[in-house]
């Protein structure tokens, strides 16, 4: 990403004191150099308190000197001005001035902090779909880490980047790999769209994780419920309060049963009439049923004497027809006799007639059948009733018994709630066979192979970048010839000797300089390899504080220490050069201008020495 320093600019509360400016071109190495405490390494501090961090590295000596800092660059052709009031108590300001173009004279409030990063996030060319394939982690501060070798880390031999400057920005890496993701992201060994399908991924994964631990979780209910109840059912029967022989269907019969024996001892217990209550209801019920059985057994006798009577009746009245038909002549022939006769022989015939016409009786064996199945329930009922009565009466130790039971049926979940988390646990296997389906369908569309693959592939190109850089920095030291490889896991360099594995680094290189020249060739080798594949992520500038340090004033040392001027000027010439970029490299450090006045792409900013630093000495007040 083209990024160029143009301006740092101090405004001091001392109204005497005038404002200070530093400038800096492209395509140099500018150079601030000078004593120690003259404020050369707050010059980065500066840069990154004014793009916004959450926290200021800047020391309260200095911020309580100054009133506003302020820089301009330019950011891929567009010239920008930023301004931040100064810090109090270590504590970061709220107000911050941007526009477009040089700074004022005197900058003010004019946007909120949120709005200004949301305008770098677009300068930076941040897009909203980089920030959603990161969990929205991610923005353009996250990229500064690539562009800042720190003192800290300079020398350090396992820790390339200052996670502690920048630890505001990743402070929400809760995995501790955040620096690992984005590092692949800029040698282009990732991509948003393989982020969005990871992301996709491991939502699915978490949610089918928890959709199984939740499946899991309600077996074990719906089990812990069927062995509670079955153990109340093995209690119950030890307490001779179930039959031995007694069965049940479900855990829903028993538990109705356990509630059923339950409900009687306590009713019983605590004096109730309900127990004979019921009892004569269910006796009442008895009597009724009975007393309809006994009604339909007396219209069946009664009918069928009923049936006998007529039949006697008409056997009794035959011979009236044989003397009628047959020896009414020789009978007395007298009036009342025939009337007599005649009337004999009509209540004849009548019953005759009767007889043939009876109506069929009604059949009321199915009613008989179903009052006594009723009959025969009732007194089942009794019996079990008053066996289980039987048990409780004058029986403390049973009273005490069917309390436990009581209590441990209360603390097991209800049948409701079983049949609830049943028709959940329905659901959710549903939900995981879908699920179990998407996350098959990502996986193929991830393209695993492919992607390690090109991953492969860019290390192995940013490594062969790192290398030349380590070509031309140990030309004269005991390992030429040596190679070095990115360390994966760690963000390191590994050193191999020549012609041996790289599976087999050494352990130490025994010198501060060398971790130095690792820092360089990582950093440098970074941006080499980022122009080369046009990778666009991480600004075009790298500040670099004190790679003097572990140099001292021997020969050796001094010849290392132009070696390193010599690579950083060599480097800005392959950037120009042959990649066609603008390249800036802010050095900060204890060297004299001698040490590079003949490098052509060296510029001494200036020189912290004799009095002169990056606060004058009349713009402290006289308390600071």
């Amino acid at each position: 990403m083209n990024f160029i320093l143009l301006e740092i600019k101090l405004w001091f509360k001392n109204d005497t004191s005038e404002p200070k400016s530093y400038f800096f071109e492209k395509n140099k190495v500018n150079v601030i150099t000078g004593a120690s405490s003259t404020g050369k390494s707050t010059i980065w501090r500066i840069v990154d308190y004014c793009l916004l961090s959450g926290i200021t590295q800047i020391a309260d000596k200095i911020a309580n000197a100054v009133s506003w800092f302020g820089i301009t660059f330019i950011i891929n052709e567009q010239e920008i001005s930023i301004a931040r009031s100064s810090p109090e108590k270590s504590i970061v300001s709220q107000d911050v001035y941007f526009g477009l173009g040089p700074l004022p004279e005197m900058p003010s409030n004019n946007q909120t902090i949120s709005q200004v990063k949301s305008h770098l996030n677009k300068l930076f060319n941040f897009s909203g779909e980089l920030k959603q394939a990161y969990n929205n982690l991610l923005c353009y501060r996250h990229f500064l880490i690539f562009c800042s070798l720190t003192e800290k880390v300079i020398a350090q031999p396992d820790r390339y980047f200052d996670l502690h400057f920048f630890k505001d920005d990743f402070k929400n890496s809760t995995t501790g790999k955040m620096l690992n993701q984005i590092f692949e992201l800029i040698i282009g060994a990732d991509k948003p769209e393989i982020q969005d399908t990871k992301k996709a991924r491991r939502r699915i994964e978490r949610e089918i994780k928890k959709i199984k631990a939740y499946i899991q979780e309600g077996e074990n209910k719906i089990k812990d419920f069927k062995d509670k109840v079955k153990f109340l059912i093995e209690e119950s029967k030890n307490y001779n309060f179930i039959d031995l022989s007694q069965s049940f269907e479900n855990e829903d019969k028993a538990i109705l049963f356990i509630e059923q024996v339950i409900s009687t001892a306590k009713n019983m217990a605590e004096g109730k009439c309900i127990f004979n209550e019921e009892n004569e209801k269910l006796n009442q019920q008895k009597n009724d049923i009975e007393l309809e059985i006994d009604k339909l057994n007396r219209y069946e006798r009664e009918y069928n004497q009923y049936q006998k009577n007529l039949t006697k009746s008409a056997d009794s009245l035959q011979p009236i027809e044989f003397l009628y038909n047959n020896l009414s002549n020789q009978l007395v022939q007298s009036y009342e006799t025939q009337i007599f006769l005649q009337t004999l022989r009509d209540s004849f015939y009548t019953i005759k007639n009767n007889i043939k016409q009876q109506i069929s009786p009604l059949d009321v064996s199915e009613d008989l059948k179903k009052f006594e199945e009723q009959l025969s329930n009732i007194n089942k009922i009794i019996k079990e009733k008053n066996e289980s009565s039987d048990k409780f009466q004058f029986n403390h130790t049973n009273y005490i018994n069917i309390g436990n039971i009581e209590a441990k049926l209360k603390s097991i979940l209800t049948a409701e709630e079983i049949k609830k988390i049943e028709s959940e646990l329905i659901d959710s296997s549903n939900r995981l066979k879908i699920l179990n389906e998407q996350e098959k369908t990502l996986f193929s569309q991830s393209d695993t192979v492919q992607f390690e693959s090109i991953k492969l592939e860019n290390i192995k190109s940013f490594n062969k970048a790192a290398q030349e850089v380590y070509d031309w920095l140990n030309k004269g030291t005991e390992y030429k010839g040596y190679c070095i490889a990115l360390n994966k896991e760690n963000l390191i360099l590994d050193i191999f000797p020549p012609n041996m594995p790289a599976i087999l680094p050494i352990s130490e290189t025994g010198s501060q300089a060398n971790y130095v020249f690792l820092h360089l060739c990582m950093f440098l080798g970074l941006h080499m390899h980022m122009a080369k594949m046009n990778l666009h992520y991480v600004p075009q500038i790298i500040f670099i504080d004190q790679p003097s340090t572990p140099f001292l004033s021997y020969k050796k040392d001094q010849e290392m220490l132009n070696t390193i001027f010599e690579v950083l000027n060599s480097f800005i010439d392959k950037m120009v050069i042959e990649n066609k970029i603008s390249f800036q490299i802010i050095l900060t450090d204890h060297a004299l201008p001698s040490d590079w006045n003949k490098l052509s792409n060296f510029k001494l900013v200036d020189e912290f020495v004799d009095g002169n630093a990056l606060i004058p000495n009349e713009s402290f007040y006289k308390n600071v």
